[in-house]
């Protein structure tokens, strides 16, 4: 568990993160075992979309990492995606 006003590593925010949360540390941390479950390959498949001409495909890979990076509190990545997007 990280203390409370600390970032976590990969920029996660866990403050913001655990607020969104209403405070229910369980939940947070299955929400980012979910994230690291179903995103983890997003950055190739972005990529792929990208070669492949495929924008609308990448689009949306991009914007799906961007409202789940959001959520937890991965301020950094949002904003990468939210870029590509």
């Amino acid at each position: 568990m990280s203390p409370r006003g600390e970032t976590r590593p990969y920029g996660i925010d866990w403050d913001s993160g655990l607020d969104r949360m209403m405070g229910n540390e369980e939940l947070y941390r299955d929400l980012l075992a979910i994230f690291v479950r179903d995103h983890a390959a997003a950055v190739a498949r972005v990529a792929a979309g990208l070669r492949a001409g495929a924008r609308d495909e990448a689009r949306i890979a991009a914007h799906s990492v961007r409202g789940a990076a959001g959520n937890i509190g991965a301020r950094d990545l949002q904003r990468a995606a939210a870029a590509v997007e």
